[in-house]
């Protein structure tokens, strides 16, 4: 905790201003760790990770529970093993991606499966070797970005989706980014994964998402908002 403080003390100010993202409340992250509850066997992934907060707090909360259940010295191959092998990371932005590495080698802790890339792309674009892929994933944590609008005419996976189409099957010009994300972490779960996510109201309130409220109901079953 107390290099990750530091960490992000020294580097804050410069990514925060600099790229204009918003970084995850620690509070709200250990909550939402907590309630989704890794276990030790599981695979997470974190499709806009970051600066790696939801990923180094899973690492985190499988330490405290490996030393209760096979106490401090025999947990040790437990969680070296979760951390560099169950633990995944997208992250778009290639500095960020790079603190992400830097922050989870502070830890002790495997970095080489932060992929740098947007996670709205298609599959057979990520790195094979991370073997990022749907139907993977017991969990995933995530603060997706919200508010940007992504256009059909820009990018090409854009027609791939199907929150991307109207009522009537017919695709739309543009969509925001959080409501692609939505689908996107869907598809990366396996049957029967968790997933914490952090959303805006608009994407339940507006009127105009009753499609996404009735699309996340056919796919998934909402254990608490």
């Amino acid at each position: 905790d107390s290099k990750g403080r530091a960490f992000e003390e020294f580097l804050g100010k410069i990514f925060r201003g600099e790229f204009g993202q918003y970084f995850t409340p620690r509070e709200i992250v250990e909550f939402m760790v907590k309630f989704i509850d890794p276990d030790y066997g599981e695979l997470i992934i974190d499709p806009a990770c970051g600066s790696g907060g939801f990923l180094l707090y899973s690492i985190k909360h499988i330490i405290e529970k490996a030393s209760k259940e096979y106490g401090e010295e025999a947990s040790k191959e437990v969680v070296w093993n979760f951390s560099h092998y169950n633990v995944f990371g997208i992250e778009i932005n290639d500095r960020i991606a790079r603190i992400a590495m830097m922050d989870m080698v502070l830890h002790d802790d495997g970095h080489t499966n932060i992929e740098c890339a947007d996670a709205l792309e298609d599959f057979d674009k990520f790195d094979p070797r991370k073997d990022i892929r749907p139907n993977k994933y017991h969990i995933l944590l995530t603060n997706p970005p919200f508010g940007s609008r992504i256009k059909s005419t820009i990018k090409s996976y854009f027609k791939n989706y199907e929150l991307a189409k109207n009522d009537k099957g017919k695709l739309k010009n543009s969509e925001m980014s959080e409501i692609l994300f939505i689908e996107r972490c869907l598809d990366l779960l396996r049957p029967g994964g968790r997933m914490g996510i952090i959303l805006p109201d608009s994407a339940f309130t507006n009127k105009n998402n009753i499609r996404v409220v009735k699309y996340i109901l056919t796919r998934a079953k909402v254990l608490a908002v």
